[in-house]
C-alpha cells in the first residue's frame, strides 16, 4: 500500500523541530557536547512542537515512490500547489485512502474523497506539510 502521509500545520514548525533533531544528532554522534539537561530540554521541545503542529489529517493518498537507491522517498510537500503536481506526476505511485482490493468505482469514490480532504487540509492550513513515512 506505500508509504503513509503525514500531516502537519506548519512549515515554520516543522523546519524548527528538524533543526533540533539535527542538534539531537550531532550530540548522538559525538560532534557536540550536551549535558543531560540540555539533551532533556531538546527532546520536550521535540515532544512539544510534535504536539502543536500535529493536523487531524492522515493517510489521505500513499506512496511506493521511492529514492534511487530504492529507500522509500523522502520527498516533503510545502504548498496545495506542489501537492497536487506531485501527486500528477506520480500518478502511478500513488494510491488513494483504502483502494487496496476494491473496485474501480470505490477507488474513484476514494480518490475524490482524498481530493477534497486535501483541499479543506490547504484551506485550513496553507502553510501546512505533507510528508511521508
Amino acid at each position: 500500500m506505500g508509504q503513509h502521509t503525514w500531516f502537519l500545520k506548519s512549515k515554520e514548525l516543522y523546519l524548527k523541530q528538524n533543526e533540533l533533531y539535527e542538534k539531537l544528532d550531532s550530540f548522538e554522534e559525538g560532534e557536540i557536547y550536551l549535558d543531560d539537561m540540555e539533551v532533556y530540554q531538546l527532546n520536550h521541545q521535540i515532544d512539544e512542537i510534535d504536539k502543536e503542529n500535529d493536523a487531524e489529517y492522515h493517510d489521505l493518498f500513499r506512496t511506493s515512490k521511492r529514492n534511487d537507491d530504492n529507500t522509500y522517498t523522502d520527498d516533503v510537500i510545502f504548498s496545495r500547489k506542489e501537492c497536487f503536481e506531485w501527486i500528477d506526476n506520480s500518478k502511478n505511485l500513488v494510491s488513494f485512502k483504502n483502494t487496496v482490493f476494491e473496485t474501480d468505482e470505490q477507488d474513484k469514490i476514494n480518490r475524490e474523497y482524498s481530493i477534497k480532504k486535501l483541499n479543506e487540509f490547504w484551506d485550513k492550513y496553507p502553510d501546512g506539510v505533507i510528508y511521508f513515512g
